[in-house]
């Protein structure tokens, strides 16, 4: 007998991309009864609760939605994970656009390997109506390489619920999100209790799932400083040194080695607000009209994202005010 399965998806002010998600998700080959769509919104305020209610009597499957406070991503997914109703939960992120045959496969998956400890990871391609820019297409090769690394063991800072399958009371048990109220690495601090509870992590290849989401040079300077500026909730939930370094964690001055520390002299000399501004942003922007730079991106935007990770940190930990919510671009000039 096929398993009731939940796709829990946490939103918030998404509403012209949620509509394709799901009707995308009334073309799955999985039996339209024998799965539902939690929908977990994070109080939005552009429309998206009136056309989830709009939809829910046309779509061939049970849907609901969720109106929580505003609280965060970590508060918004626990609830929908609560609220699930499956043996087994489908996260999939709002801006996912699934195959017909994505349902199928992760229950196959699970058919095939019953451990209550199984997480199956699906496959995330970029959406083909992203604009094709240069920058797109080498953040895509670093998300790829990134998402395959996170299959490799306790100390990989990288755990992605965009597009993931796993026993509900598993998580239950032995996860669920930190609510923190700002994006602080909660999926990452998630996936290290995960591993550490004997987690059996695998990919499934034929689960697919298109990523519509669009990224600027600009939106990865502020992700990456937001990530910075909040880092300090993610290290003081996780005491293990091994894997603090693997975030960026500074270790103890008295304690670093002279290798660590000439390789913070070169990070510092690579990195700087002088480099960013004058070299890395404009060859970042310079390859979109000369393509012989292209294959230089990925290298620079992971030294740009380093940048502002760093850089917010310690504006976090010197008290300058940053605001997420607020916050629509970064600022050109990194100051």
């Amino acid at each position: 007998m096929s398993p009731f399965v939940s796709i829990e998806i946490s939103t918030y002010n998404r509403k012209d991309i949620l509509r394709e998600v799901l009707d995308r998700l009334a073309e799955q080959t999985y039996p339209m009864s024998d799965f539902e769509v939690v929908i977990s919104d994070d109080g939005s305020s552009d429309g998206l609760i009136e056309l989830v209610k709009q939809l829910a009597d046309k779509l061939p499957y049970h849907l609901q939605i969720l109106r929580n406070e505003r609280k965060g991503v970590g508060h918004n997914h626990n609830a929908g994970i609560k609220a699930c109703r499956g043996e087994l939960v489908v996260m999939l992120a709002a801006d996912i656009l699934a195959e017909p045959q994505l349902l199928a496969e992760f229950v196959a998956a699970h058919q095939a390997d019953p451990d209550p400890a199984l997480f199956v990871a699906g496959q995330i391609r970029q959406a083909p109506p992203v604009v094709d820019t240069v920058f797109q297409r080498a953040f895509d090769v670093l998300v790829d390489k990134l998402f395959d690394d996170q299959l490799k063991g306790l100390h990989v800072p990288h755990f992605w619920v965009s597009n993931i399958s796993f026993k509900k009371q598993f998580m239950l048990e032995h996860g669920m999100f930190r609510e923190w109220l700002y994006a602080a690495g909660e999926d990452i601090e998630l996936g290290y209790r995960l591993r550490s509870a004997g987690m059996k992590l695998v990919k499934n290849p034929r689960a697919i799932g298109y990523h519509y989401h669009e990224v600027t040079p600009e939106s990865i300077a502020l992700r990456s400083y937001s990530t910075g500026y909040y880092r300090y909730l993610l290290t003081e939930s996780i005491s293990d040194p091994e894997f603090l370094q693997k975030v960026g964690k500074s270790p103890d001055q008295s304690k670093r080695s002279v290798a660590s520390r000439l390789k913070g002299l070169v990070r510092r000399c690579v990195e700087n607000r002088v480099t960013v501004r004058w070299l890395v942003m404009p060859l970042i922007h310079m390859a979109e009209r000369v393509h012989r730079l292209a294959p230089l991106v990925p290298l620079l935007t992971q030294r740009m994202s380093a940048y502002y990770i760093h850089r917010g940190a310690r504006d976090q930990e010197q008290n300058i005010p940053f605001d997420p919510f607020q916050a629509k671009i970064y600022p050109t000039d990194p100051g």
